[in-house]
């Protein structure tokens, strides 16, 4: 039992370190990861029909949104580095 969880573990933080290394890399983009398939596999898990088109909808919104707030936080750095560049330039 141990070893199944410590192989499990392993699988999901290897996972979850590939699937977010395109952030750290400055490329943002939004697409379907397998930690996202499997954590609707388990939200959905003993549902169907409507519950579970709700539920799936309902994560993929949640990523969505959390995609935008990612992207609205990059679009602000560059921002502000644009401007403390301006500011620089202008000797302010």
């Amino acid at each position: 039992m141990k070893k199944m969880f410590s192989f499990l573990f392993a699988a999901f933080l290897a996972g979850s370190i590939f699937s977010a290394g395109n952030v750290y890399a400055g490329d943002i983009s939004c697409n379907e990861t397998v930690l996202d398939k499997a954590w609707d596999w388990g939200t959905t898990l003993g549902k169907s029909g409507l519950d579970k088109e709700s539920k799936l909808m309902q994560n993929k919104t949640e990523r969505a949104q959390k995609c935008a707030e990612r992207i609205a936080k990059q679009a602000q750095k560059e921002a502000g580095k644009a401007a403390d560049d301006m500011k620089k330039k202008l000797g302010l």
